[in-house]
C-alpha cells in the first residue's frame, strides 16, 4: 500500500518552489483494492502538503489483496513523505 501511495504522490510545485517539506500520517480504510474514509491523523503543518498527501491515498492504484484478506476491511494509517531531496 505504502508504495503504491508513494508512486500517485505529486509534490506540489508551490511547496517545492517554497521548499516546504515534512510528513503527513493519513489514516484510510482499505478493502478488496478500493480505499475509503481517508483522513490525516497528525498534519505535516503544511495545508498543501496534507490536501497532496491524502490525494495520493484517493488516486493510488492499489493492488488486488492477498487472497487471506479479500472481503476483509483493513484499517490502516502510515506515513506520507515530502523530502525535497527525493524529489528533484
Amino acid at each position: 500500500l505504502r508504495a503504491a501511495i508513494q508512486a500517485a504522490l505529486r509534490y506540489p510545485e508551490s511547496a517545492r518552489m517554497a521548499g516546504m517539506s515534512g510528513r503527513t500520517r493519513v489514516a484510510f480504510q482499505y478493502r478488496d483494492g478500493v480505499v475509503s474514509d481517508a483522513s490525516v491523523v497528525v498534519s505535516s503543518g503544511i495545508g498543501l502538503l496534507d490536501r497532496a498527501a491524502l490525494a495520493a491515498v484517493r488516486d493510488a492504484a492499489y493492488p488486488r489483496p492477498e487472497p487471506a484478506f479479500v472481503g476483509k476491511t483493513l484499517s490502516e494509517q502510515l506515513w506520507v513523505a515530502f523530502n525535497l531531496d527525493a524529489h528533484e
